[in-house]
C-alpha cells in the first residue's frame, strides 16, 4: 500500500506547477522513491506489506519499456509472478508491482488488468510512445486525484497533492457534497480537478487525453425464489477464498470486528481464531456501542480481543483532528470512531488490518432497500405521511424506525435514483442554493443509466458504483492510510462481488439472510444472527448540540447553504421534533474544511 503522486509535462521543459508529496507521505512511512525523466517525474510512498524488504517502486520493466507506480495489493501477485517468470521476464524484485511491470513485456495492458485480483491505483508510463495512463480499480476501493494544467498532468492519490494553488470550490461540488456527504467522480470538491471513477483509466499522450471503462460491473440479478443452500455453499466457498488471499503472510492476522453480521462470519471464518486479534470500539453513549455484540462474538469462536472506547469528552477534539486531515470533505460520521480505531492500532504496532466493508451494497443489508418495496405506492401521499410523522418527536438512536420513517417520507421522488440518492443524504435540493441545477444529478446520472433489474437490482447496482466507491471506501481508504494501516476487506474481493450479483434476490432479502443462515450453521448465538442493523457511526443524535459554527463557517457555507436554512436546521433539531443531524454534521464538514482552506491559501 503506498501513496503516489507524479507530474507529467511533454510539451513544456520545466514543470509550471508543483506537486506536495509531503502532503501524502503519511500513506507510506517506510520509503519514499523518485523516478525522474526529463518530463516526468514519478514518486512513491511506501507502506511495506508485501515483499517488505525489496519492494522499490516506481520500477522499470525488464525490458525498460514501462515505469509503474502502484497504490494498493494484487493478492494474486505470486501467481502473477510465476507465469511471468515462464515467459522469460521475471520480475525484478518479489513484489506486485514489479510482477505487473514484467507481465507487460507479453500481454496487453487490457489483458494484465483482467489478471489482477486486488484493489489498486496505478499510474504506468510508456516509454517507446511517451504515454500516461491513470487507471482505479474494479470497485473504487484505492482513489487516483488528477488534473491537466498548462500542459501539465498531475496525479495523486490523495487531493492535497495536487497543484490547486488559485483554484475555486466547485459550488457543484459542494452543493452534491451537501446532498450526498460526499462528492461522486468524476468531480471533486475544487473545479478543474477530477477523480477517476472506478473501473476507469484515463490515457495521456502528448496533447491528447482519453477517458476509458476497463472494467464493466455485473448487473444484479433480479430471480427470486430458488433454492438458497447451494448458493450457500459457493458464497461460502468464494468468501473463505477471498479471506484467504488476504491475509497477510508475514504479519499476524488483525480484524476489525464490530460485531455485526458481516465483521462476525469474516471472524467466523478465520482459519486460526486463536493466533489471531480482533479489535472493537465501544462508544460511551447509551444505546450506541455495539461492544458487547463483539465480545459475544469473540468469546463464541476463541478470538482475543481488545476494546477502545469513544467518549463524548473526545468527540470536538477527535472531529477538529480527522476533519482537518481530510483533504477532500467527507460527512460519514463513522469518519471520528473509525480515526480512534485506527489510531490506537496504528500505536499497537498493527499494519494490515481485516475488514467487512462492502457486503450491504452488495447483499441488501440497508433499510432503504426494503423501502424500496412501498415507495410508488405510498408516493402520493407524501404530504399527509410527511405532515403525520411531524407530530412524533425525534430520537438520538442512529436508524431508529421513527427518523429512518420520516427521512424515507422527505426522500420521495419519482426518479428512482435521486430517490435513492436523497434516501441515503443528508439535505434536500430544495433547500440548497444550487438545489434546481440539474448539473448536481450528473455525475451519478452515468451509473443510474447502466443499471437494469427491477428496483432492488438497480439499487444495489446503482449504490456499488456510487455510495460505496465515493463515500464508504473513501473513507475506510483516507483515515487507515492517515495512520499507515492497510485495510483488507473480503467482500470487496471482484470475483466474489461478481458471485454475489448472481445470487437470487431471496438469498440477500430480507436483510442479508445468506449471512445470518451461515451464522447460524456456524452456531453463533441468536443475538448475533438475528440482529437488526446499528451502523458504526458516532451518535450524533446525542452530540451534534456539542458543534458551533463559527461566523467564518456560516459566511463560507453561504454560496451554497443559506444561513437563514442552516440557523432553521439547527433550532428545529434543538427543539426535538426534527431529526436534521446529518444535515448539521455535513454543513459543519463543509465549513470546516472550507474555513481550513481559506487559511491554508
Amino acid at each position: 500500500m503506498c501513496g503516489i503522486i507524479g507530474r507529467f509535462h511533454p510539451k513544456t521543459p520545466n514543470p509550471p506547477h508543483p506537486i506536495h508529496p509531503q502532503k501524502i507521505a503519511h500513506r507510506g512511512p517506510d520509503e519514499t522513491h523518485i523516478l525522474e525523466y526529463p518530463s516526468l517525474t514519478m514518486i512513491t510512498h511506501r507502506l511495506s506489506i508485501v515483499s517488505r524488504d525489496d519492494g522499490r517502486q516506481p520500477i522499470d520493466d525488464p525490458r525498460s519499456d514501462w515505469v509503474v507506480s502502484m497504490n494498493g495489493e494484487i493478492y494474486n501477485y505470486k501467481v502473477l509472478s510465476r507465469e511471468a517468470t515462464a515467459n522469460g521476464y521475471p520480475p525484478q524484485n518479489p513484489s506486485d508491482t514489479a510482477t505487473i511491470a514484467s507481465l507487460l513485456c507479453f500481454l496487453s495492458l487490457d489483458q494484465v488488468l483482467k489478471r489482477m485480483r486486488g484493489m489498486f491505483a496505478l499510474a504506468l508510463f510508456h516509454k517507446p510512445s511517451q504515454t500516461l495512463y491513470l487507471i482505479r480499480d474494479r470497485m473504487g476501493v484505492k482513489p487516483l486525484y488528477w488534473n491537466l494544467r498548462d500542459g501539465q498532468i498531475s496525479w495523486s492519490s490523495e487531493l492535497s497533492g495536487l497543484p490547486t494553488q488559485g483554484l475555486k470550490v466547485n459550488p457543484i461540488a459542494a452543493s452534491q457534497f451537501l446532498l450526498f456527504e460526499y462528492v461522486p467522480a468524476p468531480l471533486t470538491i475544487l473545479e478543474q480537478t477530477y477523480k477517476l471513477r472506478p473501473g476507469f483509466l484515463i490515457k495521456f499522450s502528448g496533447s491528447q487525453s482519453k477517458e476509458e471503462q476497463w472494467y464493466h460491473p455485473p448487473q444484479i440479478s433480479d430471480e427470486t425464489h430458488r433454492d438458497i443452500v447451494p448458493w450457500e455453499k459457493s458464497f461460502s466457498f468464494s468468501l473463505q477464498s477471498a479471506l484467504g488471499l488476504r491475509i497477510p503472510d508475514d504479519l499476524p492476522t488483525v480484524i476489525q470486528l464490530s460485531g455485526g453480521l458481516d465483521s462476525s462470519l469474516i471472524a467466523a471464518l478465520l482459519p486460526k481464531p486463536q493466533e489471531s486479534l480482533a479489535y472493537t470500539l465501544s462508544i460511551e453513549e447509551a444505546g450506541i456501542s455495539e461492544s458487547h455484540k463483539a465480545n459475544i462474538v469473540a468469546k463464541h469462536i476463541g478470538i482475543p480481543l481488545k476494546t477502545i472506547s469513544f467518549h463524548r469528552k473526545e468527540f470536538l477534539n477527535t472531529a477538529h483532528d480527522a476533519l482537518n486531515h481530510l483533504s477532500e470533505p467527507l460527512a460519514d460520521s463513522s469518519v471520528l470512531p473509525y480515526w480512534i480505531l485506527m489510531k490506537q492500532m496504528r500505536d499497537d504496532g498493527i499494519r494490515c488490518v481485516i475488514s467487512g466493508d462492502g457486503a450491504d451494497e452488495s447483499l441488501g443489508g440497508y433499510p432503504t432497500y426494503g423501502a424500496l418495496l412501498w415507495a410508488n405506492r405510498i408516493r402520493p401521499f407524501q404530504s399527509y405521511l410527511s405532515s403525520f410523522l411531524s407530530r412524533f418527536p425525534r430520537t438520538t438512536k442512529p436508524l431508529s424506525r421513527r427518523n429512518m420513517a420520516k427521512r424515507m417520507v422527505e426522500g420521495l421522488h419519482k426518479n428512482w435514483w435521486k430517490q435513492q440518492l436523497l434516501w441515503m443524504g443528508a439535505w434536500n435540493p430544495k433547500e440548497l442554493i444550487h438545489g434546481n441545477q440539474e448539473d448536481i444529478w450528473n455525475s451519478s446520472r452515468f451509473w443510474a443509466e447502466h443499471a437494469q433489474g427491477n428496483p432492488l437490482s438497480r439499487a444495489l447496482y446503482f449504490d456499488q458504483r456510487t455510495y460505496l466507491a465515493e463515500g464508504v471506501l473513501q473513507k475506510v481508504d483516507r483515515i487507515s492510510m492517515a495512520f499507515g494501516i492497510e485495510i483488507r476487506s473480503p467482500f470487496m474481493d471482484d470475483r466474489f462481488v461478481e458471485l454475489m450479483a448472481t445470487l437470487p434476490q431471496n438469498c440477500k432479502r430480507p436483510s442479508k439472510k445468506i449471512i445470518r443462515n451461515m451464522l447460524k450453521k456456524n452456531n453463533m448465538p441468536r443475538s448475533i444472527f438475528n440482529q437488526s442493523k446499528q451502523g458504526f457511526g458516532a451518535p450524533l443524535g446525542a452530540w451534534i448540540s456539542d458543534l458551533h459554527f463559527s461566523k467564518d463557517q456560516v459566511s463560507l457555507l453561504s454560496p451554497y447553504l443559506s444561513p437563514d436554512v442552516l440557523h432553521k436546521a439547527i433550532n428545529d433539531h434543538k427543539e426535538g421534533y426534527v431529526d436534521n443531524r446529518r444535515k448539521i454534521w455535513s454543513a459543519y464538514c463543509l465549513g470546516l474544511w472550507l474555513e481550513n482552506r481559506k487559511y491554508d491559501t
